[in-house]
């Protein structure tokens, strides 16, 4: 069947447009945790689309499936994909120190202001990774935390740790839906990484600012 003319009528043209964009809306719920969103999309416009195929007479044949072109063009896509999937994990990773260091700090905080406080670094190590495994991988993330038996430094105690699982599920949903999470990301979350990046710099240089403005306020 003829491309164009699939995407000829007007209708069909905005069921891609709203395909477009609901895929584009679900890998963004899929950056908040909500993985089921963009699969519900895909499945939805697939059973769409081969009903109309079917409709207009376009039936499936091996010669189609076979052909050279057809193969050239999905090898090409997902190395497309694959490459992609090196700057999503590079970019998760980032977003995994920021999340494990406000974590760790928010947890060493509490324990500081039981009773326990006086617990060994071996002890909170150990507490901190039993509370935060299992969210964690509830929480589809790729970096979780585990404990480094062999760390000699008490600081090196808590180490960050790969789910392969994690990372197989997510580098397969990068490299087959890698162009609605390339304009996900361009219009959300690189975005907010590059503000990010503008506020800390901001924050540094104003900081002075306010610091030399404010130095004789409060003199006794």
């Amino acid at each position: 069947m003829d491309i164009l003319g699939f995407f000829g009528s007007v209708w069909l043209a905005i069921f891609a447009g709203v395909f477009i964009l609901a895929m584009i809306i679900g890998c963004t719920y899929d950056r908040r945790q909500q993985v089921a969103a963009k699969w519900w999309v895909f499945f939805i416009g697939l059973a769409i689309y081969t009903i109309h195929a079917w409709n207009t007479g376009y039936r499936f044949t091996w010669d189609t499936f076979l052909a050279a072109e057809v193969w050239k063009f999905v090898g090409i896509y997902f190395a497309i994909g694959l490459g992609y999937s090196v700057l999503e994990f590079a970019l998760d990773v980032r977003r995994s120190v920021r999340y494990w260091k406000e974590t760790w700090a928010a947890f060493r905080s509490l324990k500081n202001g039981k009773t326990d406080s006086n617990a060994s670094p071996e002890d909170m190590a150990n507490t901190f990774v039993s509370q935060q495994t299992g969210y964690s991988r509830n929480a589809h993330r790729i970096i979780g935390v585990g404990i480094d038996p062999d760390a000699k430094d008490p600081n090196s105690l808590v180490v960050p740790k790969i789910d392969r699982v994690q990372l197989a599920e997510h580098i397969g949903a990068w490299m087959v839906f890698w162009p609605f999470y390339a304009v996900s990301l361009i219009i959300g979350d690189l975005v907010m990484e590059v503000a990010r990046v503008v506020a800390d710099i901001f924050a540094n240089i104003s900081g002075r600012f306010v610091r030399m403005s404010f130095a004789n306020v409060f003199k006794f």
